[in-house]
């Protein structure tokens, strides 16, 4: 019989949708080939109740932090935030000891892994590849209760060919 492989979950707190992704595919994992170990923000605990896998707590920054950032156009997470996640990640990866680690927004994770020379993965919205057939879909921002979103498709379209070369690892 052999081993399960043992695959660490990083739930980030900056929407629900953070959240549900990364515990959906969790979900989907068959427990007996499977150890999985679910980290999240402590104000999504009643949702892992009764699961078949192991949770945590991740520190995570307040949503609101999260979205004002994004209305006012700031770096979604500051510098400091980012280097106290590397601390706090690469403390859960040594404690794990996973053969794989999946994020969702949890933007430092990548870094983290390759620190603690472990593969990662990280969940991204379906639009943002680059291989996704319609690439034109804007996002629900503040930015839109302003000015239609038909008025920022160019813009949107143009951040994409920007942007696909780092999404398909180019």
């Amino acid at each position: 019989m052999t081993a399960k492989r043992r695959i660490l979950f990083f739930a980030e707190g900056a929407t629900m949708a953070h959240f549900v992704r990364p515990l959906a595919l969790a979900r989907s994992l068959d427990p007996s080939q499977y150890e999985v170990h679910f980290y999240s923000p402590s104000r999504f605990e009643r949702h892992l109740r009764s699961l078949p896998f192991t949770t945590g707590v991740l520190n995570s920054m307040p949503s609101e932090t999260f979205l004002d950032n994004i209305a006012r156009g700031k770096p979604l997470f500051p510098v400091d935030v980012l280097r106290s996640y590397v601390r706090e990640d690469g403390e859960i990866i040594r404690s794990i000891r996973p053969d794989l680690v999946v994020g969702d927004m949890r933007l430092s994770l990548p870094i983290s892994a390759q620190l603690q020379k472990v593969a990662s993965a990280m969940m991204i919205n379906a639009y943002w590849s680059p291989y996704a057939k319609r690439r034109s879909i804007i996002p629900e921002l503040p930015l839109t209760r302003v000015v239609p979103p038909r008025f920022l498709h160019g813009v949107y379209k143009q951040s994409n060919r920007l942007l696909s070369p780092c999404m398909s690892g180019r």
